[in-house]
């Protein structure tokens, strides 16, 4: 009896820790986007198979238990960050920052970045990069990112409608479903604020080298000062990308892809850096170390190719 209640003491820590590190794991976008899923699939099954109707009863404790579990998860990390910072003598401001999740901070500075970059498209201001002087690379001027913001623009408009339609068929209580529009309104009216403040930055933005340091930007997705003794090699990229990342997986190589819409404008540059911990970058505002490889994609790929590699060799 003692070796089974032993036995079942194992498992069922062995089940809680794996819980935990699913939730760990996850980002917050997928934990809701899950808990969206389960609700959804609830509702479907309940119109499909109307003996599950009590189901709609218990359709948020799912949903819930994820939601704490994840929040558990992140208390948990932010307790000991801020110890940390306790240990350090941070101020208390720095204390509680540390204490939230580093990619919650990071993510609403960088949404509340391009909400500022919002009102000053509104204004009909100049983005201007603060960088020092060199020569520019340029990725805009043969960029799919225009026809790319047309359609999101149209998805946008057309979202609406269908979304309403959908939440009209599947959410039957009238008090619900008029919520539900008016998060659908709410959400599409703020994606349309970030995607104007994004392209406000995009637009003007390009990357630059001097003697000393290559500096990449593209708007406020990446930000990366490279002084030139840490990269290792730059060529042109041709190869197949989804093979080319596969490769670098198995050999648990990072990089990182900067392009002003990746599904459209494919990498044709890539860089190899050296080996460094002190080196970072940053992507959508949240520093992170540097990568092994970083893939642009550039207006004019030789030309490009052929500066950088100059600066190189008068670096040698």
């Amino acid at each position: 009896m003692i070796a089974y209640l032993n036995v079942v003491r194992t498992r069922g820590l062995h089940s809680v820790l794996k819980c935990l590190t699913f939730a760990s794991e996850r980002k917050w976008i997928e934990i809701f986007g899950s808990c969206l899923l389960i609700l959804l699939l609830i509702k479907i099954s309940i119109k499909i198979v109307p003996q599950l109707a009590l189901m709609n009863e218990f359709r948020f404790y799912v949903p819930a238990c994820l939601v704490l579990l994840k929040l558990f998860c992140e208390v948990y990390e932010g307790f000991i960050r801020s110890l940390t910072g306790l240990k350090q003598n941070l101020s208390f401001l720095e204390i509680f920052i540390s204490f939230l999740p580093p990619a919650f901070v990071s993510s609403c500075y960088f949404q509340y970045s391009l909400c500022i970059g919002f009102f000053c498209w509104l204004q009909r201001k100049k983005y201007e990069i603060k960088i020092p002087s060199g020569i520019p690379i340029y990725f805009m001027k043969k960029s799919e990112y225009g026809t790319a913001f047309v359609m999101l623009l149209l998805a946008l408009f057309v979202e609406l409608p269908v979304s309403s339609l959908a939440f009209g068929f599947i959410i039957t209580d009238p008090i619900e479903r008029h919520w539900a529009h008016i998060l659908i309104i709410v959400t599409s009216i703020y994606t349309l604020i970030l995607v104007l403040g994004d392209r406000w930055k995009l637009r003007q933005s390009h990357h630059q080298i001097d003697n000393d340091f290559l500096y990449l930007r593209c708007a406020d997705r990446f930000i990366a000062d490279i002084p030139l003794d840490q990269v290792k090699s730059v060529d042109l990229f041709n190869d197949d990308l989804k093979k080319w990342k596969d490769a670098k997986h198995k050999l648990k190589q990072t990089f990182e892809i900067v392009s002003p819409f990746a599904p459209l404008d494919k990498p044709n540059l890539v860089i190899e850096l050296v080996e460094s911990l002190n080196l970072k970058i940053k992507r959508n505002c949240q520093l992170k170390p540097s990568p092994r490889f970083i893939l642009l994609y550039v207006d004019e790929p030789s030309r490009s190719k052929s500066i950088i590699s100059d600066a190189l060799s008068a670096l040698h």
